[in-house]
């Protein structure tokens, strides 16, 4: 995950200390310093199975009033596409516990929740392959100069079919204008049958009555060869990525 404070500085969270604090501890741990430190509400950002994040929760229900939530994850409509033809609203990082994601997203009992949330899902992801994209020429190009290039290059195949996921709910995060987006309210099956960790989504004029947030959910690009450039623009710079962190501002 990363944090952002509201004025836009990016706090550089260091790698979880050998003090024997589960990665849960240390979400809580790192929220609290973090807001104390710079006095404004950060940005959680989660680009995998969301099992620390539910249960930093569980440990701590207060950290969701310090901060946002930005999350690769979900499938709204991606059942339209060949990719999900036969599990039309699976997704990895929710389905993968689908427990923690329920946890992660519904209000406790006294009302508490993300201050907001925003899913980057499969769906728009699909819109951006890793397979035939500018991409890789243009980082293998650069490899010599830029260590983010030389990290991408080193650790990504060229032939990888998955879709550039957590590069666009990155890059989503500091340059918004590059996506449509819409309202719903979000919640997660647990029914432990066939459809257990699909994604399920109401409009937000049918809401339903159990906790489940109004999350703001990307599911258009408005210009995919722009993504691709802003991205590699990002990842060809040995500087901080942009500071315009535009969810540190709502409430």
């Amino acid at each position: 995950s990363r944090t952002c404070d509201c004025h836009g500085d990016i706090c550089h969270v260091p790698p979880a200390p050998r003090s024997g604090l589960s990665a849960a501890e240390f979400i809580v741990q790192t929220l609290h310093q973090e807001v104390d430190k710079t006095g404004g509400p950060l940005v959680v950002v989660g680009l995998g199975p969301f099992t620390n994040i539910g249960l930093a929760r569980q440990l701590d229900p207060s950290i969701v009033t310090k901060a946002h939530l930005w999350a690769m994850a979900g499938s709204f409509n991606a059942g339209e596409l060949p990719q999900h033809e036969d599990i039309p609203r699976h997704e990895t990082n929710l389905w993968f516990d689908p427990a923690a994601s329920r946890q992660m997203l519904r209000a406790d009992l006294v009302g508490r929740n993300w201050l907001s949330v925003t899913f980057v899902p499969a769906d728009v992801c699909f819109a951006v392959p890793w397979v035939g994209s500018p991409v890789f020429p243009a980082l293998a190009a650069a490899n010599a100069t830029a260590r983010s290039a030389q990290y991408i290059v080193g650790c990504k195949d060229p032939r990888d079919k998955i879709p550039l996921c957590d590069e666009l709910a990155a890059t989503l995060l500091s340059h918004p204008h590059l996506g449509r987006s819409s309202e719903r309210y979000v919640d997660v099956d647990i029914s432990a049958g066939s459809g257990d960790g699909n994604t399920l989504s109401w409009l937000n004029t049918t809401p339903p009555d159990h906790g489940q947030p109004k999350a703001n959910v990307f599911l258009e690009l408005v210009n995919v060869s722009l993504f691709y450039q802003q991205w590699l623009d990002i990842m060809l710079s040995n500087s901080p990525p942009p500071t315009a962190w535009p969810l540190c501002a709502r409430h």
